[in-house]
């Protein structure tokens, strides 16, 4: 087959497991669950994959709530893979704040419907869920696991304000820091006590010092957690939570390294003690293929749907599969230009039925590109080339 003959039995296909892939979208975002809790979602998703006759693997690696599912042309070897990925995971108070439930309904809509092209496409797709991605986990321990080894293409659309074909997502790395000091009246004999809460103030004051010297698209992020709660005696404990951006993994090292420093230099200087954990290894940013780019873009167009220049899209662990195999992870306008991710804002349009009917664009995004990339050797060729 050719191109348009292909998007002819998708198009079929999107039409016969569209209505089935909105409802999951509707149910999700009726029910959302947060990162290390995606029971139900992953069972609801999973139910829905095995109805369509897929088979399916639960709990990747021992990671709870993912799974894998495919169904193959039976007696026959493709040649290649690609993974179809799937986020379910909604936010702490704010629901699908970060439009995962249309996401998921986009993955799992475009999988089933590429589903019946593997044989012609000498490529097996691969419905993957990964869980956790809001606490930035799920996808890097598949990573360790080697489940991205066997790709030759990932693929996923995330819900935005913007429609852009390669978001600009920044390497990150999370750290809490426990201030200890000592107690005493704050008034009767101050000179005794060792202010935590200093340690962790004078730790903001040198990240903010150190931003002039930054490379340019580094960031820190930074919330006081604790820091006392009686005006008249000197805290004993104080605590910092801080978040780390970079355009590159090698300079979110290099900056985590810096904050160290920060923070050790606050604890000396206050007397105090500072115990740093880092909540998570620093997650990679999401490298940029030129190729699968163009392809993308001309998939936009054939929806006709206008793009936004390339900007900053904050931080995923989509990133860690980028370092593994080619990936793309293209943003679909869901929302009014400007309304932020992870507002009450945006989860109300991620539940709306403007939101809703961007379902099935987001499926030919990516179904259009995957016949892209593997419509023959040449156009893999290219993805792979900007990959090295």
């Amino acid at each position: 087959m050719n191109y348009e003959e292909r998007k002819a039995v998708f198009e079929r296909a999107l039409t016969e497991y569209g209505p089935r892939c909105r409802d999951l979208a509707v149910w999700l975002g009726e029910h959302p669950e947060i990162s290390r809790q995606e029971k139900e979602s992953s069972a609801r998703i999973v139910s829905l994959l095995r109805d369509a006759g897929f088979s399916v693997e639960t709990d990747l690696a021992g990671l709870p709530y993912s799974f894998w599912a495919v169904k193959l042309p039976e007696g026959k070897n493709l040649k290649h893979k690609m993974a179809v990925l799937t986020e379910y995971d909604a936010l702490p108070g704010l629901g699908h704040a970060c439009g995962h439930n249309l996401s998921c309904a986009v993955s799992v809509l475009s999988g089933l419907a590429l589903n019946g092209l593997q044989e012609d496409l000498d490529t097996e797709i691969h419905i993957v869920g990964t869980p956790r991605e809001e606490v930035i986990e799920g996808k890097v321990a598949l990573e360790k696991a080697g489940v991205w080894n066997a790709y030759d293409f990932a693929m996923m659309v995330h819900m935005d304000a913007d429609n852009m074909t390669s978001p600009i997502a920044l390497a990150t790395s999370q750290l809490s820091v426990v201030y200890t000091g000592r107690s005493s009246h704050a008034s009767g004999a101050p000179w005794l006590g060792r202010n935590a809460l200093n340690g962790a103030r004078l730790t903001l004051d040198a990240i903010d010092m150190l931003r002039q010297h930054m490379k340019p698209g580094c960031q820190v992020h930074g919330a006081l957690v604790e820091g006392g709660v009686v005006v008249n005696i000197i805290p004993d404990r104080a605590k910092l939570n801080l978040q780390l951006r970079a355009y590159t993994y090698d300079d979110v090292l290099e900056l985590q390294d810096r904050v160290f420093r920060c923070i050790e230099g606050a604890a000396m200087a206050t007397e105090t003690e500072a115990e740093i954990t880092v909540l998570h290894e620093p997650v990679k940013d999401l490298k940029f293929n030129a190729a699968a780019d163009r392809m993308a873009a001309e998939s936009f167009a054939e929806c006709g749907l206008a793009l936004s220049p390339r900007r900053i899209f904050a931080s995923t662990d989509a990133g860690n599969v980028s370092y593994v195999c080619p990936t793309l992870q293209p943003l679909l306008k869901v929302a009014p230009a400007g309304t932020g991710l992870h507002t009450a804002a945006f989860e109300q349009c991620a539940r709306s039925e403007e939101g809703l009917d961007s379902i099935a664009n987001g499926a030919r995004i990516l179904g259009y590109t995957a016949l892209k990339v593997f419509d023959n050797e040449d156009s893999l060729a290219a993805v792979r080339r900007e990959f090295r």
